[in-house]
């Protein structure tokens, strides 16, 4: 199901004078505190549009890195480092709200921004420390999302001061997504009883780079998905569907990483299951559509369309020399 979340990025209120007298040692005698800038996201909104099995967003995590004065010479409230930012539904637009208000350390120092959303992916260690990189394991339904305003250098408290430049944090897919539509093609009923995709489930995420790379171990992801009945000749492509998503049966795969599709289909009482790699090349924050054509038991053709979430281009998947399964 199609949902979609906006995000802006806003600080906890709190009286500035007060956190003034709070700033006023500083470990670091050469920077002035004597006017703090605050850190504010600006009031852009990055809309995106999310294809996964997440229901609500709720958290997402984000990153002030400070890159000219060394992290351990800086307060507590000069960076943040892998910070929760609680995402409140207002009216359908989602606003992050982080923890405590941080400040530019000094005029001149130079920040970058970052953010991701794990869904329901799990990350292990490593993300609380350069070079901010963990390994996230899916299961085929979580939508990552990575975002970065590095700013070339630009954010600092007299950018922010003088000329109002905050930064804004714009959330991408990091994922690739299949989708699968059927078509008949045979003179006799067939069924499409379930798909899987042999690819690696694991994969490391760069948060600086704003990436996901696939791992080398495949692993097995089964698409969530109700049987496909399919009369002879029909004629016209079908979506293979989820009882839980109107849309289309869809799967989140590691982009650029090699994939091997196998369906299960049936006519009348015998089964088979055949298997065909993936040679096309898939990007993140791409959305392929593959049609399969089905000629009875005795071949599959498949055709992919590549879909950007929004736009398509087809591309040609040939399962003609597939080799069925002992």
């Amino acid at each position: 199901m199609k949902k979609f979340f906006a995000f802006a990025i806003a600080a906890v209120t709190m009286t500035v004078g007060c956190q003034k007298i709070q700033d006023l040692v500083n470990p670091n005698a050469s920077v002035d505190d004597t006017d703090l800038v605050e850190i504010k996201f600006s009031s852009n909104i990055a809309t995106v549009e999310t294809k996964s099995a997440v229901t609500e967003l709720t958290t997402v995590n984000v990153y002030g890195i400070n890159g000219t004065t060394a992290q351990a010479q800086l307060k507590d409230t000069r960076y943040f480092i892998n910070t929760p930012a609680t995402a409140t539904n207002d009216a359908g637009t989602y606003k992050l709200t982080l923890d405590k208000t941080y400040f530019y350390n000094g005029k001149t120092d130079k920040y970058s921004f970052y953010g991701y959303f794990l869904d329901a992916a799990v990350a292990g260690t490593g993300l609380d420390a350069e070079p901010y990189q963990a390994t996230v394991t899916i299961t085929g339904e979580e939508d990552i999302l990575l975002a970065s305003a590095a700013g070339n250098g630009t954010y600092c408290g007299d950018e922010a001061e003088t000329n109002g430049l905050q930064p804004s944090l714009e959330f991408n897919h990091a994922l690739s997504q299949f989708q699968f539509e059927a078509q008949n093609m045979g003179k006799a009923a067939i069924k499409l009883e379930a798909i899987s995709i042999a690819t690696p489930q694991t994969g490391t995420m760069d948060v600086l780079a704003s990436t996901v790379t696939a791992g080398t171990d495949d692993g097995t992801i089964d698409v969530g998905m109700t049987a496909l009945e399919l009369g002879a000749e029909n004629g016209a492509f079908e979506v293979v569907k989820d009882a839980a998503n109107a849309n289309g049966a869809l799967a989140m795969v590691m982009p650029n990483a090699t994939y091997k599709i196998t369906f299960t289909v049936s006519q009348g009482t015998e089964t088979r299951t055949l298997t065909q790699p993936v040679v096309t090349t898939i990007n993140a924050g791409t959305a392929y559509k593959f049609q399969i054509k089905l000629y009875s038991l005795t071949a599959i053709e498949l055709t992919a369309t590549l879909t950007p979430w929004g736009s398509a281009q087809e591309v040609e998947f040939d399962t003609s020399n597939a080799i069925e399964n002992n």
